[in-house]
């Protein structure tokens, strides 16, 4: 079994970190203290959510888990191609800086491996049929 971590956006951290922040920060200012524990509580869930995204490699399968809410587990086999991307619709990914899995029938998702280089060659142990489109530097 092999675990992978989702990379996690600077830019999306500090956003979340002035926007989040200053907002309870001005709560407590102005002694608003219900809004500002809920504004904390809601900063901690997703700062939960950002980094507790992994991708883990077990047997022919790989399980894609982001906090405790959402869990998929696609089949190593039916994956076609992977490729890079910056795809900004909704996935488990902390990053920008993504992967597109195409598997199954027109099935896609997007994610965002730390090490997508070691991600993408224990996925082509178990399946050397991906085919791998990476953009030239």
């Amino acid at each position: 079994m092999k675990t992978f971590r989702s990379k996690v956006d600077t830019w999306l951290l500090a956003t979340l970190i002035i926007l989040l922040g200053g907002t309870a920060s001005l709560m407590a200012y102005e002694r608003i203290w219900f809004m500002m524990v809920s504004i904390m509580l809601i900063a901690g869930f997703i700062s939960y959510m950002l980094f507790n995204t992994i991708y883990r490699i077990s047997g022919k399968t790989l399980i894609i888990r982001s906090g405790f809410l959402s869990r998929q587990t696609i089949e190593i086999g039916s994956i076609t191609r992977i490729s890079e991307s910056n795809d900004i619709i909704t996935s488990p990914a902390a990053s920008l800086d993504r992967l597109e899995i195409i598997y199954g029938k027109r099935k896609r998702i997007l994610v965002s491996p730390r090490d997508k280089t070691g991600f993408i060659k224990e996925l082509s142990l178990v399946n050397p049929g991906i085919e791998v489109r990476m953009k030239k530097k």
